[in-house]
C-alpha cells in the first residue's frame, strides 16, 4: 500500500522495481555509484516479503521478463527462508559484532558529518541532514513542497548521537554460533555447550534423575525438575498445581503436585470425554476431546495462595473440527493455539481474538502430537509414523515418514529453541520402540535440469526462465502497435557505454518513450537523420501506424529493413535474457527440503538393545533453558538426563553396558573377577587390555586428545586420518 501510494496509485515501471538480489547488489556495489541501498529489518527475519504471494501483476520488463518473486542468489538454494536465515546468521556472527562500532560511527557517530565523513566517503545531499533547512522559513510554496517531497521520498540521516569513536564490542570465539569452547573457565556462562551441536558426545545418566508412579506425561524444567503423570497438565507460572482428567465419571480435578492434595473438582465440563488439555497462561485453560470442540476456560484462584480452590468459567468455544480433538499446543510468543484431530487436520486459532486463522491439511492419518517452537513459530505435527514441519503461516517446510513395521507409533516431540538462525537446530521425537530420534532440516540438491521444479509447499523464487513469457506476436511486425519498435534497441545502445548511469538513463528514456507521442518518440530514438526523414513523411508514417496490423505491399517495401532490424534487436534481447536466466538457474540448481535423521539415543529405553534391562516407550521430552541437558521420560515413570561433557569421559550412548559382557568381544578371552573391562571409545564394545591397548584421536566424536580404542577401530581411524 505504501509503495502504490508513493507511485501515485499504481506500481512503478517494471525495469525500476526491486526484483533481483544479484542484480541490485551489482548495481549498488559496482556498476552504479549513484545507487544507494540499505537492508531493511525484513531482510533478517521475514522471508515472506520476497514472495509475491498475492500474485500481483508487477509488470513486464523490456526484455519480456515478467516480475513476480524476488530472484535470489545461488547460495540461498532458491529458498527465501534460507536466504533470511543466512543473513541473520551473518548479522549475529562474531565478525559483525567485532565491527559493529564502525557502522555506528558512520550512521550515528563522528563520521556522519564533517571531515571524517568526507574521508569515509559518507557524504550525501544537504537536505539529508538534520537542521540544514528550516521548512517554516521557506516562503515559496512550490519550493517548500519540493523540499518536503524530497525529504519524504529520500529520507533523512538520523540525529548524530556520538562525537567520538564508539567503543568496540568485546567478542568471544563461538559466542554468536553456539559452538563449544575449549576454555569454559574463561567464557563462563556466556556460551554453554548446547546439546544439538554435540549429539555424538551426549552422556546419559547412569540412573534416573527422577521417578514417578505412572507414565511420564509432562516435564517442566525450572529451578528444579518437575514431572507429572499422563493425562495431567502443569499449570503456570509456578507449576506447583496440575489439571487432571480421564477419570471414569468424566470429572476433572485441580491439585497440588507436592503431596497430591486435591483443591478443586469439576463435573460435566463438556460433552463427551476430555482427550487433551493445555494451559495458555496462568489464567486460561484449554480442553478438547470427543465433542470436536475446543473449550476455553478462565481460571481464577479463590484466595491468596496456590492451595486455595480454583474456579473455572467458560470463556469461549472454538468450532472447526469434524472428529475428536486429540492434541493441543499453545504459544504465548505468537499468540496462537493449535489443535490436532482425528479428521487428519490441524487448525490454528488466534489466542487473543479466539478466531480461526488457518487449517493445516495433508496428513494421511489422525494427528496425535503437536509442538510449537516459541522462538520462530514453527509447528511440528505428528501422526502415527509421520512428521511434518510447518511455518506459523501454514507453509509446509518438510516431512518425514518412518517405515517401521510392528506396533510402532510416535508418542512425543520437542524442538531446540536457542538460536533461530542456527542450521543445527533439531526436532526430537520419542516413540513406542524406546528410541529418541533427532531430525534436521536439510536441503538436497538435484542437478538434473529435467527435474527442475520449485520447492514444494512453499512459494519460492522462480527462475528467470520460468518468468519469461514470450509472446508469439513479438516476432511479427505488429507486436507494439502505436509504439516505435526501435525504442528497446536504442535504449540499450545509448546506455551501454555509461555503466554508472545505466539504470537512470534506461528508466528516464523508457518513461519518456512511453509518455511521448509516436512522432516525438521516433525522433528521439532514431536520431537526427531518421528524424528529418520522418518530418518529410509525417502524415504517411501516422497513417501507417494507425493501420499497422494490415500493411499494404508498397508500405512493406519502404519499412522492411527497419522492421527486420527491430525484430532482430528484440530477438537478441530475449535471447540474452534467456541465456542469463539459464546460467543463474544452473548455478542455483534445484533444491528440496527434507527432514533427515541425524542421530538416535537408545541407552536405557530402546527395545532393540539387549543390554537394556527395562526398556520402555518414550512418552515425553524436555529441554533445559540453557540447552545443555535433555530430559527423557518413559512409560515406566523414569526420567533420564543427557548432557554434554566438558571433557571426554564417562559412559557414552553407544557403549555396551559391561554388566552383560563376560568375554572380550575380539579374542573371546573370559574376564577374571578382578580384571578390568575396557570400552572402545569409538565403537563402544568391550575388550580386554591387550585388544584395546591403542590410543588415537576421534574426530567424529570431537575428541581431540588420544583415547583408548580397540585394534580394529585404531586401524580404521589411522587410515582415515592418513
Amino acid at each position: 500500500q505504501y509503495f502504490i501510494k508513493l507511485q501515485g496509485g499504481h506500481f512503478d515501471l517494471a525495469d525500476r522495481m526491486f526484483h533481483s538480489i544479484p542484480e541490485f547488489w551489482r548495481s549498488a556495489s559496482e556498476s552504479n555509484m549513484a545507487d544507494i541501498k540499505e537492508l531493511i529489518p525484513e531482510f533478517f527475519y521475514l522471508p515472506e516479503f520476497l514472495t509475491n504471494t498475492n500474485q500481483f501483476d508487477l509488470g513486464v520488463k523490456q526484455n519480456t521478463e515478467s516480475l513476480s518473486n524476488v530472484i535470489l542468489p545461488p547460495w540461498s538454494k532458491g529458498c527465501p527462508m534460507e536466504f533470511i536465515r543466512v543473513n541473520r546468521e551473518a548479522l549475529e556472527s562474531d565478525y559483525v559484532s567485532a565491527h559493529l562500532h564502525e557502522w555506528i560511527d558512520l550512521i550515528f557517530g563522528y563520521k556522519q558529518q564533517g571531515k571524517e565523513a568526507e574521508k569515509s566517503h559518507n557524504v550525501f545531499h544537504p537536505l539529508f541532514y538534520e537542521g540544514t533547512v528550516d521548512i517554516d522559513t521557506i516562503e515559496d510554496p512550490v519550493r517548500r513542497n519540493a523540499v518536503i517531497s524530497f525529504i519524504h521520498n529520500f529520507g533523512q540521516m538520523p540525529k548524530q548521537l556520538f562525537k567520538r569513536s564508539h567503543r568496540p564490542r568485546r567478542v568471544f570465539a563461538g559466542t554468536a554460533h553456539g559452538n563449544p569452547v575449549t576454555d569454559p573457565a574463561v567464557l563462563g556462562s556466556l556460551m554453554p555447550q548446547v546439546f544439538f551441536k554435540n549429539l555424538a558426545q551426549l552422556l546419559p545418566s547412569r540412573e534416573p534423575v527422577k521417578v514417578i508412579r505412572g507414565e511420564v506425561g509432562q516435564i517442566v524444567v525450572t529451578q528444579q525438575l518437575i514431572a507429572t503423570d499422563k493425562r495431567r497438565v502443569l499449570l503456570p507460572p509456578s507449576y506447583t498445581r496440575y489439571f487432571a482428567w480421564g477419570y471414569i465419571d468424566q470429572s476433572t480435578i485441580i491439585g497440588l503436585v507436592e503431596g497430591e492434595k486435591i483443591t478443586s473438582v469439576f463435573e460435566g465440563m463438556q460433552q463427551g470425554r476430555i482427550l487433551c488439555a493445555a494451559a495458555l497462561d496462568e489464567s486460561v485453560l484449554l480442553t478438547a476431546g470427543e465433542s470436536t470442540v475446543v473449550y476455553v476456560w478462565n481460571m481464577k484462584i479463590v484466595g491468596a495462595k496456590d492451595k486455595s480452590p480454583t474456579q473455572l468459567q467458560l470463556k469461549h468455544t472454538l468450532h472447526g473440527h469434524t472428529a475428536p480433538v486429540t492434541c493441543l499446543a499453545t504459544s504465548s510468543s505468537y499468540n496462537v493455539i493449535v489443535s490436532g484431530s482425528k479428521d487428519k487436520t490441524c487448525i490454528l486459532w488466534d489466542s487473543n481474538k479466539l478466531l480461526f486463522v488457518r487449517q493445516l491439511m495433508g496428513h494421511q492419518t489422525p494427528v496425535t502430537i503437536l509442538s510449537i517452537n516459541q522462538l520462530n513459530g514453527n509447528i511440528v505435527s505428528c501422526t502415527r509414523n509421520e512428521i511434518r514441519q510447518w511455518t506459523v503461516n501454514g507453509i509446509l517446510l518438510a516431512k518425514a515418514e518412518l517405515t517401521i513395521t510392528g506396533n510402532f507409533r510416535l508418542l512425543c516431540c520437542a524442538m531446540s529453541e536457542m538460536f533461530e538462525w542456527d542450521n543445527d537446530n533439531v526436532i526430537i521425537t520419542g516413540s513406542s520402540d524406546g528410541i529418541v530420534r533427532f531430525w534436521r532440516l536439510e536441503y538436497v540438491r538435484d542437478d538434473t535440469v529435467e527435474s527442475l521444479v520449485p520447492l514444494d509447499c512453499y512459494p519460492t523464487t522462480h527462475s528467470s526462465v520460468d518468468n519469461i513469457t514470450i509472446d508469439p506476436s513479438v516476432s511479427q511486425v505488429h507486436a507494439f502497435p502505436g509504439r516505435p519498435l526501435g525504442l528497446s534497441r536504442q535504449v540499450r545502445d545509448t546506455s551501454v557505454n555509461d555503466n554508472d548511469e545505466e539504470d537512470m538513463h534506461l528508466n528516464s528514456v523508457t518513461v519518456e518513450g512511453l509518455e511521448s507521442s509516436d512522432t516525438e518518440s521516433s525522433e528521439a530514438v532514431r536520431g537526427s537523420n531518421e528524424s528529418e526523414k520522418n518530418e518529410e513523411n509525417e502524415e504517411t508514417d501516422d497513417g501507417e501506424r494507425e493501420d499497422f496490423n494490415v500493411p499494404e505491399e508498397d508500405e512493406q517495401v519502404t519499412t522492411e529493413p527497419s522492421m527486420i532490424n527491430e525484430q532482430l534487436s528484440m530477438d537478441k534481447l530475449i535471447m540474452e535474457a534467456k541465456i542469463k536466466a539459464k546460467e543463474l538457474q544452473m548455478k542455483t540448481g534445484q533444491w528440496s527440503r527434507r527432514l533427515v535423521l541425524s542421530h538416535t539415543l537408545t541407552m536405557h529405553t530402546s527395545f532393540q538393545r539387549q543390554d537394556n534391562i527395562l526398556p520402555a516407550a518414550i512418552t515425553y521430552i524436555a529441554i533445559s533453558k540453557d540447552h545443555r541437558k535433555l530430559y527423557i521420560g518413559d512409560a515406566r515413570g523414569r526420567v533420564f538426563s543427557w548432557s554434554v561433557a566438558d571433557s571426554p569421559g564417562g559412559v557414552m550412548e553407544h557403549w555396551i553396558l559391561d554388566e552383560f559382557v563376560s568375554n572380550c568381544m575380539r579374542c573371546n578371552a573370559e574376564f577374571g573377577l578382578t580384571e578390568r573391562k575396557h570400552h572402545c571409545r569409538d565403537c563402544g564394545k568391550i575388550f580386554c587390555a591387550r585388544c584395546s591397548d591403542y590410543q588415537i584421536e576421534i574426530e567424529r566424536l570431537r575428541i581431540n586428545k588420544k583415547v583408548r580404542v580397540c585394534c580394529d577401530c585404531y586401524d580404521r581411524l589411522k587410515q582415515y586420518k592418513e
